[in-house]
């Protein structure tokens, strides 16, 4: 009886079941970085090929296209529970996660890196837990990496510099979700907060549980793989602004150099490095260019170089997205990116800040290392001399 069902089932499932009915899998990213390698692979490997942003936004455009008009809002829910290291609130009835109390990437938000529980079951009503009465949440405070908090953070402080926001803030708890006290960014989110009167709350600090009676929380004005809107911009230029007020850097202490080369050679072996950055560094500054190395300077004075420049050159690295500080600026510099693999992060950014600029595709994957692809170490493709004149020529164009 036992072999007349499985025959019978494997009968069934060989002459029922039909073919697909076409169309491969549905992935913006992928279709984006498929369309961009061929755009940008110049005609033989040893070369270097220049290719302008205003023709790579066009695959751009096809796998993100922009959100006309969309603004970010400030959800507001009651009787919410957070739970230390969940990543996430939860209905406090329901146990379900609350919708955009949890750090999200990708289109369609695919990835949701911090939350890993969708649903807790609720053994007490949550008014057994301690409460705050009403609070903010950032749901993700990330100050330990510049690259995650000048990105995903600052897209969550939006309300903080939005004045139609400022009274509802003033004496509100602030949960930071993922800050440490000991953290690079934590004494600037700490500031900032303060100066908009509200009261900075680490996790650390809390109980496993709490209640909140009422919370709000922002919408993300920069999701990662997905969108970066004008409201991120316009906080991240209001935050360089209050940077520059709060600390007022010594400009006469600053390079002025026009054309900056934002230097990856001195971060360390535990980054990604580039084989003969320092070569093509020491050519550039024989041509007048200033290499800027920013984790030798504070938040400030980077927003000040960078807003005195009018070209900027770098391997892509975090330290790109600091040009977002610029907000969409009238006079905007011109940008020229180096790399093989980018993500598409920079060119969202790019194109929201309508910063004109160049791709040129020179490095590739180490063969010899066996670190992750973001980490693992370059190498030239070509002649280090005839990427610098490259370079060089390029900073006419702007």
């Amino acid at each position: 009886m036992l072999e007349l069902l499985v025959e019978t089932s494997q009968l069934s499932a060989a002459s029922l079941l039909r073919p697909p009915l076409g169309g491969g899998p549905d992935d913006p990213v992928l279709a984006w970085r498929e369309a961009f390698q061929l755009m940008v692979a110049p005609e033989q490997p040893h070369l270097f090929r220049a290719v302008p942003f205003a023709q790579l936004q066009v695959c751009t455009d096809a796998a993100f296209p922009m959100q006309a008009g969309w603004v970010p809002q400030l959800r507001r829910y009651r009787d919410a529970l957070w739970i230390r290291g969940a990543g996430a609130l939860y209905d406090g009835n329901s146990g379900l996660a609350l919708p955009g109390s949890f750090l999200s990437r990708f289109p369609r938000q695919r990835q949701t890196p911090h939350c890993h529980t969708y649903r807790v079951d609720l053994t007490r009503p949550v008014t057994a837990f301690p409460s705050f009465e009403r609070a903010l949440l950032v749901p993700f405070a990330l100050c330990s990496n510049f690259g995650h908090f000048i990105t995903e953070t600052l897209g969550f402080l939006w309300p903080l510099v939005d004045p139609s926001q400022a009274a509802e803030l003033i004496g509100l708890p602030t949960i930071l979700s993922g800050c440490t006290a000991g953290d690079p960014a934590a004494q600037v989110l700490h500031s900032l907060l303060r100066d908009r009167h509200a009261f900075p709350v680490l996790e650390a600090d809390l109980p496993e549980a709490v209640h909140l009676q009422e919370v709000l929380v922002p919408d993300p004005s920069l999701r990662l793989h997905a969108s970066c809107s004008s409201t991120h911009l316009h906080t991240a230029a209001a935050v360089a602004d209050w940077l520059l007020q709060r600390e007022q850097p010594d400009l006469s202490a600053l390079p002025a150099g026009e054309k900056l080369f934002i230097s990856r050679s001195a971060l360390g072996p535990e980054t990604r490095c580039v084989d003969q950055e320092p070569a093509l560094e020491a050519l550039l500054a024989e041509q007048g260019w200033f290499i800027f190395r920013p984790e030798q300077y504070t938040l400030a004075e980077q927003v000040a170089v960078y807003r005195r420049a009018r070209v900027v050159a770098a391997f892509e690295g975090s330290a790109l997205h600091g040009l977002s500080f610029l907000g969409r600026p009238e006079c905007p510099p011109g940008v020229v990116l180096l790399g093989d693999q980018p993500s598409p992060d920079y060119f969202l950014q790019f194109r929201a800040q309508q910063l004109p600029g160049f791709f040129i595709q020179c490095t590739r994957l180490d063969p010899s290392s066996d670190r992750p692809e973001w980490l693992r170490p370059r190498l030239l493709n070509g002649s280090v001399q005839a990427l610098a004149g490259i370079v060089a020529a390029l900073a006419g164009a702007f």
